[in-house]
Parts: C-alpha cells; structure tokens; sequence
C-alpha cells in the first residue's frame, strides 16, 4: 500500500466552498455511476498536499431522517478510508489532484459489503478514467 495509512484526516475532506460549488454546478466535472453510488470529480490544485479531497451527499429528498443521512455519510467515509489506496496511487504517480464528491443515489439503505463492492468497482473506473 504505498506509504499511506488507512486514516481519514481533516486535510482530506472537501471544505473549500469554491471548488464544492463547481462539483456540484457541473463546471468542467466528470461524472462517473456505479450503482449505488455516483463520483463526481475534477482535477484541481487543492489548498492541501493531499491527492485527494472528498466529501459525501445522501440526499434530503431521499432519507426525510438526518440520523439515516448520517448513518449513511458515516458507512460511506468508513468504506473509502479502507479503499483510498486504490486511487490515491494512481494519483500520486500521475502528479495530479482531484476534488471529489461522492454521492448516495438510491432512496433504500444498503449494506456495508454492497457500498465496498460498488465503491471499489467506481475506483477501478476512476483510475480507467485518469490513465
């Protein structure tokens, strides 16, 4: 695993109201779907010298409840703080940084090893994408 730990610290989350706007305004983003998630990413120099920055969305609409939001955003940054290691290595060998958001589509709770297999596949995409 190159060098990293499997933590998920301050500087890897996504807080930079500019760049958040931009991921989700659609300005020069990709998008790619792996059900049950979508990743939405840009190649951007980021304030911090992380390959990455993330943040999470559970729809509003979907789950009326914050604690089942919650739930969610908590199962997905446990599920990409074991996973990162496959993207962040193939963006420290490009040079690059990226913003990304990942985003909960579907309005049912699904289970830990659905989001590990869907998000590890969404990995595989991502890495296709940046080659």
């Amino acid at each position: 695993m190159h060098g990293h730990k499997n933590t998920f610290s301050k500087k890897e989350r996504l807080c930079r109201k500019k760049i958040i706007s931009q991921l989700i305004n659609g300005e020069a983003v990709t998008k790619i779907a792996e059900y049950p998630l979508l990743l939405v990413f840009k190649n951007t120099e980021l304030p911090e010298k992380v390959p990455a920055q993330v943040m999470f969305g559970v729809s509003r609409k979907s789950f009326k409840k914050a604690v089942d939001r919650n739930y969610l955003k908590r199962l997905l940054r446990e599920v990409y703080r074991t996973n990162k290691h496959l993207i962040y290595s193939k963006l420290i060998e490009k040079n690059m940084q990226a913003a990304i958001l990942i985003v909960y589509t579907p309005n049912i709770i699904c289970d830990y090893q659905k989001l590990q297999k869907s998000i590890v596949r969404l990995f595989e995409k991502f890495n296709q994408h940046i080659a």
